[in-house]
């Protein structure tokens, strides 16, 4: 698995780990869910859905696997929280809910 940091935001009120590219090339554990943001014609974050290709913004990992009414989730400029943390994959993957809730209510930094 891959030792590049990500970005830790959170979306729908869950902890989520941001990478602003497609992530086939990465192994996720089959424990993670993968979505990715379609953006709308201002380049802002429009909808979560399984798999976007045009329009991709980014794809987000979560613990929880997300229902989706239609296909997607609607999003608006309030959808997500940049942390300014980062973290790889296996470090968000091995943390519970818990540990990643109070990171981000600390800010940690060093992961």
């Amino acid at each position: 698995m891959s030792q590049e940091k990500f970005e830790v935001v959170v979306l729908l009120e869950k902890p989520m780990l941001f990478m602003p590219v497609k992530n086939d090339s990465y192994r996720i554990p089959t424990s993670l869910h993968k979505y990715d943001i379609r953006y709308d014609d201002d380049y802002e974050p429009e909808r979560l859905e399984r798999r976007v290709d045009e329009k991709f913004y980014g794809t987000v990992l979560c613990k929880d696997e997300l229902e989706m009414s239609g296909g997607y989730v609607p999003l608006d400029e309030d959808s997500i929280d940049w942390i300014p943390m980062r973290m790889t994959v296996s470090a968000f993957y091995e943390k519970t809910l818990d540990e990643l809730s109070y990171l981000i209510r600390t800010r940690e930094v060093s992961i």
